[in-house]
């Protein structure tokens, strides 16, 4: 009996053990699954915030491509927005084109204007005529010291239309004009607007200015092979004059310049003007388009290239070389030209290739037509050192057209070989699949 009493009083004393441990446990309990929840959910933020950021970078590259890819151009800034010229009648006699503020070096830094630059046509020797500048916040324009020098060395004389300077001299050196205005009828006067670049910015290279076509003919093909081959040899920037461009041509244009700074600069001379008037005109105007921006400038026509030399694939190159051996002293160097013309037999290995492209095509120039023919490479900067006279172990020009004769043959004494275009073949079919 004994026995029996004590294991119901064990027995009851568990019981109650039990039951007081049973509410502590729970607790205990509660406490782990709130911390577990709490760890979970901070590890499901921390998910959730990286799934966000990797998805959104897996869309951008989607979108725009791996950085690994070579087809992915970084974005460049847009070029600074410049005011296109235009063709504007002073007189009968007088035309205007283009303005541009013309500083020396030390005006540039101090950001003043002493003169401004007008370049026109004149036909004789202009006289009586006045210049007014026009300031921001002022109402009325300010008269200025007008002088006009004749950019051809012709006779005034000779009543034909010739290219003028004309300098609008400022008595406010230190602001900046926005127009100038030339004028010999103070009521009959029109402004033209001042060209302004930005100083302290690195130069580029090399800038080509294309001259406009000397008749109203579609110059699409020419020009969209001198873009793209002036593109592949590393040229930074293609002016183009011209009177009006395709729509095909523009869409070229417009893939390119990302990758080039291409301008068009309106060409809607009002008279018929000589060849050597035009080029003297375009060579003053490329003059001050590039001087700000640009190492070198030159002028070529639609049909003409500039072909770097030595083995080089890129005009930089060449031009660096150039600048090296001091080959560019006096800001001026004469380039041959080669004249490739179109009555050649095409080169055999031009068959082969998917595109029909003249400057791969053409690999006979002609000696006699292309004797003494040849362009300015203007340097816009200093070199120290002898001149060296071998500017064609570095660069040349390749013209190709036609040349109006059909007794050519390959074996002709006058008949000269040169291939060095082929070896862009492969890069430059690539470049133009990729723009036109």
């Amino acid at each position: 009996m004994l026995v029996m009493q004590t294991d119901t009083v064990i027995s009851v004393n568990q019981k109650k053990r039990q039951e007081k441990e049973k509410p502590i446990m729970k607790k205990y309990t509660k406490l782990v699954l709130m911390v577990v929840a709490i760890i979970s959910s901070l590890c499901f933020l921390i998910y959730k915030y990286r799934y966000d950021r990797l998805y959104n970078v897996l869309q951008v590259m989607e979108v725009f491509g791996s950085p690994d890819d070579p087809s992915c151009v970084p974005c460049a800034p847009p070029p600074p927005l410049q005011l296109s010229p235009a063709w504007q009648q002073v007189s009968p006699t007088v035309h205007l084109y283009s303005a541009y503020c013309d500083y020396t070096s030390m005006d540039r830094e101090g950001g003043s204007c002493p003169t401004v630059t007008v370049l026109g046509l004149a036909r004789g020797e202009p006289r009586d005529y006045k210049c007014r500048l026009w300031f921001e916040g002022s109402i009325q324009p300010m008269e200025g010291v007008l002088s006009a020098t004749r950019d051809l060395k012709t006779s005034p004389e000779v009543e034909e239309v010739a290219p003028y300077t004309f300098n609008c001299e400022s008595k406010f050196k230190t602001k900046l004009p926005y127009s100038v205005t030339i004028y010999a009828d103070p009521d009959a006067s029109f402004q033209v607007p001042v060209n302004h670049f930005p100083h302290n910015v690195s130069k580029s290279s090399l800038n080509i200015c294309i001259l406009p076509e000397p008749t109203p003919q579609d110059s699409t093909i020419k020009l969209g092979e001198s873009l793209i081959f002036h593109r592949l040899v590393e040229v930074d920037g293609v002016r183009l004059y011209s009177g009006g461009i395709s729509t095909s041509l523009l869409e070229t244009v417009n893939k390119m310049r990302g990758e080039m700074d291409i301008s068009v600069a309106p060409w809607n001379v009002p008279v018929k003007l000589p060849a050597e008037v035009v080029t003297s005109l375009v060579t003053k105007d490329c003059y001050y388009q590039s001087r700000g921006s640009y190492q070198h400038y030159t002028v070529l026509s639609s049909n003409q290239v500039l072909m770097p030399m030595g083995g080089k694939k890129s005009l930089k190159d060449s031009l660096l070389a150039m600048t090296q051996k001091a080959a560019i002293t006096t800001g001026l160097n004469m380039v041959s030209v080669k004249k490739f013309c179109s009555e050649y037999p095409s080169d055999k290995k031009s068959k082969n290739f998917a595109i029909s492209i003249s400057i791969l095509e053409s690999t006979l120039y002609n000696k006699q037509l292309s004797e003494g023919s040849s362009i300015s490479l203007h340097y816009l900067g200093d070199v120290a050192g002898e001149a060296t006279e071998k500017v064609e172990e570095f660069v040349s020009v390749n013209e190709y057209s036609d040349c109006d004769k059909y007794d050519f043959s390959e074996s002709d004494k006058t008949a000269g070989y040169q291939a060095d275009a082929l070896r862009f073949s492969k890069d430059l079919i690539n470049l133009f699949k990729r723009f036109t």
